[in-house]
């Protein structure tokens, strides 16, 4: 595809399969999902690593750990970074257009070798909260 992402058909696996002790998880965005996400596969004890990549390590570092998370490494999110994981978790603010998802996923690298699940959220404020 056009942004980097494969076209194979998705990595089939149970709870119960071993090899997913193997997989290293990378989840994008330490915000309160990602940091909610990376706090429950860390306590699950399934798999090889999970961490949290973001723009700003030290601040999403603060962060999670005036939530209580201290057991989550945090990362620059760079290709680099996401080289080694099997899967990738989006977590961050949703893109609202196809130029910016786009952009987005120009700058994660190329991504065809990966699992990647879009657990993003688009809110925008409103009067009466967020929708």
């Amino acid at each position: 595809s056009s942004i980097g992402f494969s076209s194979k058909p998705p990595l089939r696996m149970s709870v119960t399969n071993p090899s997913l002790s193997t997989l290293r998880i990378t989840i994008l965005g330490g915000g309160n999902v990602g940091s909610t996400l990376a706090q429950k596969l860390v306590q699950s004890k399934r798999f090889a690593s999970v961490e949290i990549a973001a723009r700003d390590p030290a601040k999403t570092t603060a962060s999670i750990l005036e939530k209580g998370i201290d057991d989550v490494p945090v990362v620059a999110s760079t290709p680099d970074s996401l080289a080694a994981s099997h899967v990738v978790i989006l977590a961050t603010p949703g893109l609202y257009d196809d130029e910016d998802m786009k952009s987005f996923a120009s700058s994660l690298g190329d991504m065809s070798d990966k699992v990647v699940i879009d657990a993003t959220n688009p809110l925008g404020p409103f009067t009466d909260g967020l929708q």
